[in-house]
């Protein structure tokens, strides 16, 4: 019984110490067998390794590429060396549109565009108020006189005694309650002009040429040449006149039937900038409610007087350069 149990004994240390043996010959066997498939796949692996720069290089060649044809931006600009930007205006005014036309004929020429600030301006009619009532004061003449108790002619005597009369005190003859007396408090000569401020002047001229284009009877001309009026008389203006400004108002149907002839309304003409042509001065100074200025005398109480305003090109051009908006004014406006 005894030599038994040892024998088990025995046996089992001898399994037990064979298993670990067995387990890494199983380890050493299934590294032997995989090795093949790892020399295999390597030389795969360094191909995709080597391969992946190219790939990765391609979009930086094309984005250098891409890069390149993009021409540069517009705005920038080299000039003596230094980088200069220019900025496109992003604002552009708002024109109207009018037919220049011949003055002579009356035929048009061509379209031209027009400021809006100026031709489209708002109708302030106080404004033009304003500025007539200005312009009407500084005509006065204020050559308005009376004789007071020291220019009237009279004695100097005491009329009456001081005391004892039972009546008023009586100094001179010449006070403002006797008759044949000075004037008290009496108008004496002098002027009426009043101020006004530059800009609501040219203000009031704007709203004006704005209300002429607006009722269609302002004209816009061609440069009026000396010789436009044939030799400067005054029937030659009278038949343009009468043929292409008949009246179209009340006021200008009764000024057209006061002379036997008469067709026409009243015009106002501005043409040159600081003097008229001579010839059409001439021309127009027997004709009534025929008025030629140059542009730089142009003012409110003309313009509205006369039913049509006629304005040759250099007139034009000065006035849309003169009546222009500031950049002050736009900015209150808004």
């Amino acid at each position: 019984m005894l030599m038994r149990g040892l024998l088990g004994t025995v046996r089992r240390s001898m399994t037990t110490a064979a298993t670990p043996n067995l387990a890494a010959a199983a380890a050493t066997a299934a590294a032997t067998k995989a090795a093949p498939a790892i020399n295999a796949a390597a030389p795969a692996a360094a191909a995709a390794t080597n391969e992946a720069p190219a790939a990765t290089e391609a979009p930086a060649a094309a984005a250098t590429t891409a890069s390149e044809s993009v021409p540069p931006p517009a705005l920038d600009a080299e000039a003596d060396g230094e980088k200069v930007i220019r900025i496109k205006p992003v604002y552009e005014p708002p024109t109207v549109q009018a037919l220049i036309r011949d003055f002579a004929t009356h035929t048009p020429k061509y379209l031209a565009a027009l400021p809006h600030s100026l031709y489209a301006a708002p109708i302030r009619r106080d404004i033009m108020h304003r500025c007539v009532v200005w312009q009407r004061d500084a005509m006065r003449q204020g050559t308005h006189a009376v004789k007071g108790r020291a220019d009237v002619r009279g004695t100097t005597r005491k009329f009456a005694p001081q005391k004892g009369r039972g009546a008023a005190r009586v100094g001179s003859r010449r006070a403002p309650q006797w008759r044949g007396g000075g004037v008290a408090h009496g108008p004496v000569p002098r002027s009426h002009a009043t101020e006004l401020q530059a800009k609501v002047r040219e203000l009031g001229v704007r709203t004006a040429v704005a209300a002429k284009y607006a009722s269609d009877q302002l004209v816009l001309t061609t440069k009026i040449e000396q010789d436009t009026v044939k030799d400067g008389k005054t029937r030659n203006l009278a038949a343009i006149l009468n043929t292409h400004y008949k009246p179209r108002t009340v006021e200008g149907l009764t000024l057209a039937g006061k002379h036997v002839g008469r067709e026409y309304s009243s015009v106002l003409i501005l043409a040159g900038i600081e003097d008229a042509p001579t010839p059409l001065e001439r021309a127009a100074g027997n004709l009534p409610d025929v008025k030629v200025l140059p542009v730089t005398d142009v003012n409110v109480y003309d313009i509205l007087r006369h039913e049509y305003l006629v304005v040759d090109q250099p007139a034009r051009k000065w006035l849309e350069w003169r009546l222009k908006p500031t950049l002050a004014s736009m900015s209150r406006r808004r």
